[in-house]
């Protein structure tokens, strides 16, 4: 919302928890935003397909949503952001049809290179924690499917 304020740009946030999100679009509405920041129930941990395809999920329409991102900010656990690789890996290859997402934001708990995943990274602010990436590749099993535990569907 601070990005909103500051520059007049949209913002989508989604969580699964219908608390957060009621919170969050009441913070929005108080703020003067609610009508470029939107905040959603969704499970990001389903079936990848399905949430880039989808005009209807739980309401939300889960392609516009991640086909007009041109920025993810991350503040998620690390099971759950290592279950959401292949998703951000799409959504930053324009070449395997991606949306053209230019940076990937982590905050606390931070993606890192492995033998499935190679990243391009773009900066650091060591102060506050945050890592920018231009770039995900997933180089894990390439299905779609996502798991993630008990832990990982939290604080999305």
């Amino acid at each position: 919302m601070s990005c909103a304020a500051a520059t007049g740009c949209g913002a989508a946030g989604v969580d699964v928890s219908p608390a957060c999100i009621e919170l969050a679009n009441s913070v929005a509405k108080e703020e003067g935003l609610d009508g470029g920041c939107k905040f959603h129930v969704l499970d990001v941990t389903k079936e990848l397909d399905e949430l880039l395809r989808s005009k209807d999920v739980g309401g939300v329409d889960t392609s516009r949503i991640f086909r007009n991102a041109t920025v993810i900010f991350l503040f998620v656990y690390p099971t759950l952001l290592k279950s959401i690789l292949p998703l951000l890996s799409r959504l930053t290859d324009t070449s395997q049809g991606g949306n053209g997402v230019r940076a990937v934001v982590t905050q606390t708990y931070h993606v890192e290179e492995s033998e499935e995943v190679e990243i391009v990274e773009e900066g650091r602010d060591e102060e506050n924690g945050l890592r920018m990436l231009s770039k995900i590749i997933w180089k894990g099993e390439q299905n779609g499917e996502i798991t993630g535990g008990k832990e990982g569907r939290r604080n999305v």
